[in-house]
């Protein structure tokens, strides 16, 4: 049986129609499937990318997907205006049935690909697990980088939407172990980016990028030189909703860098981050960093500063900061997290929950000048008398 997306597709002929298709992918498949069916699925997405048109969805059954060589070829390269879901069983009627925390669906470079993913215009990335990516080196791409940039993903003048996916063990030579966006608007929600490694950005360089981030999670990252999970060069990428937290550099910014760059964090929380040298939370070299809405806690560094700037401008406002920060509405007092994050043994950063207790000095405590309507967890905001500091606003009163 053959299930068609009922939506109605233009081709690049003008007058054309086509009935918009889902292709079918299950690494279980036999050899020589048409991709019309779970019984008759491709066995690699790539083949289902290629067959696909502008308008089709690629479901993906979980399992573990590998490069088709091991020449530094990604596992997958999107295709503009196509989506590609994970978390299927392998035997769903409708989208809606699948689950990508139960049925996990992995692409893996496996060490080989410079690239896991490399990203297409328009094209959606939803419910998969990215991991084993190494930039480290061969032909460059982009007006800065190319095989040495975005382990996990690379997206050079192109703007994907990412939603739900993980991305975890991903390594580059210089920026971006996750993902690298290059002059783009890629739109990245719902994502988690733990345990990945770079120069720069641990988990995401991007460089002339309007890149926004939002309700996402970013743990345990590591850069070798500045920006633990991100580094921001030029372009103006804004956060949203999102948690840093046990990310180290061993230069500027144990969870972000900003360099002549013009970045907006709004309702982020930055706590148990680390650098060697300077801004435990975040580092600017240049350009303007705005926060709003944020709390920074325990963010620890070698000259004791949550922020550094150096001939840049960081604004601050309705946010608390350890040790205090000039602007609007902040403050220095502990946020009163549920539970804190800490450092265990063995350098193991030991994950907490940042919601707020109802003694917590962050509630009610924000302004809704550029804030969402909404929290982490999608809950609406506010839900008292004003927004809450933080990625979580609190519901129990």
């Amino acid at each position: 049986i053959v299930f068609l997306a009922a939506v109605m597709a233009v081709s690049a002929c003008a007058g054309d129609t086509r009935e918009a298709r889902v292709h079918y992918v299950n690494v279980t498949a036999l050899e020589g499937g048409d991709g019309f069916s779970w019984d008759t699925a491709f066995r690699h997405p790539q083949e289902a990318l290629d067959a696909a048109h502008h308008g089709d969805q690629v479901w993906i059954a979980e399992g573990v997907y590998p490069p088709e060589s091991l020449d530094g070829r990604e596992v997958l390269r999107l295709a503009p205006g196509v989506e590609v879901l994970g978390g299927f069983a392998g035997n769903e009627r409708g989208a809606w049935e699948r689950d990508p925390s139960r049925f996990l669906t992995v692409l893996d470079g496996q060490g080989a690909s410079y690239h896991v993913v490399t990203g297409a215009d328009n094209a959606v990335l939803d419910g998969l697990t990215v991991t084993g990516g190494n930039a480290d080196g061969g032909l460059i791409q982009g007006r800065y980088g190319g095989t040495f940039t975005g382990g996990g993903m690379f997206n050079a003048g192109v703007s994907p939407e990412i939603r739900n996916c993980v991305f975890t063990g991903n390594y580059a030579r210089t920026g971006g172990g996750a993902v690298y966006n290059e002059d783009n608007s890629a739109r990245i929600s719902d994502c988690t980016f733990e345990y990945n490694e770079a120069d720069f950005g641990g988990a995401i360089q991007n460089r002339g990028s309007a890149a926004r981030i939002v309700n996402s999670m970013f743990r345990g990252n590591e850069s070798r030189i500045s920006g633990g999970a991100v580094a921001n060069f030029e372009g103006a990428p804004r956060f949203v909703n999102s948690v840093f937290s046990g990310n180290v550099s061993s230069g500027v910014g144990g969870a972000a860098l900003g360099n002549t760059s013009d970045a907006d964090y709004t309702n982020c929380s930055f706590t148990g981050n680390r650098s060697d040298v300077s801004g435990g939370s975040i580092g600017v070299w240049q350009g303007h960093t705005r926060i709003t809405n944020w709390i920074l806690w325990d963010n620890r560094t070698g000259d004791g500063t949550e922020l550094y700037g150096a001939d840049g401008d960081v604004s601050v406002q309705y946010s608390i900061v350890q040790g205090g920060y000039a602007g609007t509405g902040n403050q220095d007092a502990h946020p009163c997290f549920k539970v804190d994050g800490q450092w265990g043994e063995g350098g193991l950063w030991i994950e907490g929950d940042y919601e707020l207790l109802s003694s917590s000095p962050g509630v009610d405590r924000g302004t809704a000048s550029g804030a969402p309507d909404f929290d982490a967890r999608y809950n609406l905001r506010p839900q008292s008398l004003a927004h809450d500091l933080g990625a979580y606003e609190r519901t129990a009163f």
